[in-house]
């Protein structure tokens, strides 16, 4: 268990779980009170003015059998319960829980075993000024609907004939190989500068994950140092050989220190510090429009480049294809694909 820490809200504390995730309490006076969720969930926020105004935290409003808060409730519940047994990733638990939590102030008491496609149709084009938001909510109701259906809760899913909006997206812009070495002119070897990028560039990794890598995640894997870590956002081992210029960026870590990057304050950085960081280190080094995800996908592009597989850049990433054939990467053969395909990088240089 993570030692609390002090956040921005008064008497706010947090700790770090051992899965990663974050969990709040309100601390004061000798009082401790749990808190759901996480800053901005609506949960999150009743329960917390509640304890500063010194009352219990309410209780969860309860809800009619068959109503829309009644299945988002059980969904959530049931989200919840993957994430303890490690078959949802936190990520996503807290993405539905606020997309679906954006239901209720409206549609909370209605039936949902009898909401209509064109209800479905309505909320989504609500959002039609947001695209990529409204495809993400029309995800997240086909989901819990799919979930309700095999739970024997509805009797059918009204978002399956819903057409996600369509729309064009770049995405983060991904670096190149020039911009990785003007950043390594700029940020020396033994800089945390130099370190990020190197576990970005070398393991692929998310920013969620790139905040919680340490030591602990280093592993001997058929006779190989090699990192193994639990990704945030899908709950997917991913297992990747060190290469030597990240175990000389990782050897310029003090001994005692668990966690590789930290702040000047010594506590370990939250995924959205460790994004403003980045961009931070990205200006000072000249480099504009870039961002942690962009190397992840630099990462992607070259393997690709190097002659990579399919399969091989799905172990190294941690992806789940859409196609059958990725069952068989998420097995131990997972290991042998991302050994074969980080040796092609070993020539690499920054």
């Amino acid at each position: 268990m993570g030692t609390d820490m002090r956040v921005d809200l008064p008497f706010l504390m947090r700790s770090r779980r051992a899965d990663g995730t974050w969990r709040y309490r309100y601390r004061r006076g000798g009082v401790v009170v749990p808190l759901p969720g996480s800053p901005g969930d609506p949960e999150f926020q009743r329960a917390y003015d509640a304890a500063r105004r010194g009352a219990t935290p309410a209780a969860p409003e309860t809800a009619e059998a068959g109503s829309l808060r009644w299945l988002v409730t059980k969904y959530l519940a049931h989200l919840e319960a993957g994430l303890a047994r490690g078959q949802v990733g936190h990520g996503t638990v807290k993405q539905r829980r606020h997309l679906l939590g954006t239901l209720l102030p409206a549609w909370a008491d209605h039936n949902a075993r009898t909401l209509p496609d064109r209800w479905v149709r309505r909320v989504v084009h609500e959002r039609a000024d947001r695209p990529a938001s409204a495809a993400t909510l029309l995800k997240a109701i086909r989901g819990m609907y799919a979930w309700g259906m095999e739970a024997g809760l509805v009797p059918r899913n009204p978002a399956t004939a819903v057409r996600a909006p369509t729309y064009r997206t770049e995405g983060f812009r991904a670096w190149t190989v020039a911009d990785l070495r003007k950043f390594t002119e700029h940020h020396k070897l033994g800089t945390a500068a130099h370190l990020a990028l190197m576990l970005l560039v070398f393991t692929a990794c998310r920013r969620s994950d790139l905040a919680v890598l340490g030591r602990q995640h280093i592993k001997t894997i058929e006779g190989v140092t090699a990192l193994s870590w639990r990704q945030a956002k899908t709950s997917t081992t991913v297992e990747v050989p060190i290469l030597p210029p990240l175990a000389a960026a990782i050897d310029t870590v003090p001994a005692g220190q668990m966690t590789f990057l930290i702040t000047p304050f010594g506590r370990p950085y939250t995924p959205a510090g460790l994004g403003n960081k980045m961009r931070d280190w990205c200006t000072d080094a000249g480099l504009s429009g870039l961002s942690a995800h962009g190397v992840r996908k630099a990462s992607g592009g070259l393997l690709a480049e190097l002659g990579c597989t399919e399969h091989q850049i799905m172990a190294v990433l941690g992806h789940a294809s859409p196609r059958v054939s990725a069952i068989y990467t998420r097995s131990a053969r997972r290991w042998t694909l991302a050994l074969d395909a980080m040796k092609r990088m070993e020539g690499v240089s920054l």
